[in-house]
């Protein structure tokens, strides 16, 4: 078996410069309420099948991990059981992948490195976030699979309020999403934000953290806009938030709040907000592993 995290959103996705080259790179915000669990049952077959049938890049990655181990082809069944919704930006397709290496790994009785899951996973899709480091955050290169920075400091304890449309938000296809082309003034912010996210993860300031997500919200809803960002910031700011992100490979948008400060009136304070723009909250997530992480709000 193998079990893997997805995320909500990011905290910073933008590109900086690093020696002449450009770098994209992400700082994904950590959800461990929402798993990808992979199971393998060897049995006597000619080659291996996943299930559910078009989990093809979360076989490639099983098979991938596999060879780390043992040149026999592997037989048997893969199956992925997530509960991560598919194409919205909280990194489903990455954490069905590290889920299959695990499952890989632990058929032979052994673990691979995070930074060996980075590079087979990026192997399988083409384009992974960094949910393999589950217990701490980095600045991910997500177009070349390796870690660009480890931040100091422990994960920031945050609350999200996931928003979408209410009528029911497209789905986005990773590989088919264009890349930003940045300004240079772009990316001369990322890396001012990249800076200040460093010293801010390093000294637990949260509030910090949150600007941050909101300013990078802001730039890349130039390239990719999201569903009423400007009115979303309101709403945060109205009922005690402390800003937004937004998945840019997705179509999620996130309100953050200081732990524990969702209670009841909030969340109806909020829901009312949002049903008069015509969205709706999915749920309620946390940063980090509590007995309940995941509160559904209404029914996604």
């Amino acid at each position: 078996m193998g079990l893997a995290f997805g995320h909500a959103g990011e905290f910073l996705q933008g590109a900086i410069g690093d020696g002449g080259a450009l770098r994209r790179i992400l700082i994904s915000i950590p959800a461990p309420g929402l798993r990808s669990n992979a199971i393998f049952s060897a049995a006597d077959h000619d080659e291996i099948e996943v299930t559910p049938k078009w989990k093809r890049k979360s076989l490639k990655a099983f098979h991938l991990a596999w060879l780390q181990f043992s040149s026999a082809r592997p037989c048997g069944t893969l199956t992925i059981r997530s509960d991560i919704p598919v194409s919205r930006g909280m990194g489903s397709s990455t954490a069905d992948c590290v889920a299959a290496i695990r499952a890989a790994a632990s058929h032979w009785n052994c673990e691979l490195p995070p930074d060996r899951i980075a590079m087979l996973a990026h192997q399988a899709e083409c384009f992974s976030d960094a949910t393999m480091y589950e217990d701490r955050l980095v600045v991910f290169q997500h177009c070349e699979g390796r870690i660009h920075e480890n931040l100091r400091g422990d994960t920031p304890h945050l609350q999200l309020l996931i928003v979408e449309a209410s009528n029911g938000s497209r789905k986005v296809d990773t590989d088919l999403l264009a890349r930003p082309d940045y300004s240079p003034e772009e990316i001369r912010q990322f890396s001012q934000c990249l800076s200040r996210f460093g010293h801010a993860t390093a000294t637990n300031d949260i509030q910090q953290i949150a600007a941050i997500a909101t300013i990078s919200a802001r730039i890349n809803e130039r390239y990719h806009p999201n569903h009423k960002l400007d009115e979303l910031e309101r709403i945060a700011a109205e009922t005690g938030g402390l800003g937004v992100a937004v998945a840019h490979s997705g179509n999620i948008q996130i309100l953050l709040y200081e732990p524990f400060s969702l209670g009841e009136p909030v969340l109806r304070k909020v829901s009312d907000s949002l049903e008069e723009i015509e969205m709706k909250c999915w749920g309620v997530l946390s940063t980090i592993r509590e007995p309940e992480t995941v509160e559904t709000v209404s029914g996604a």
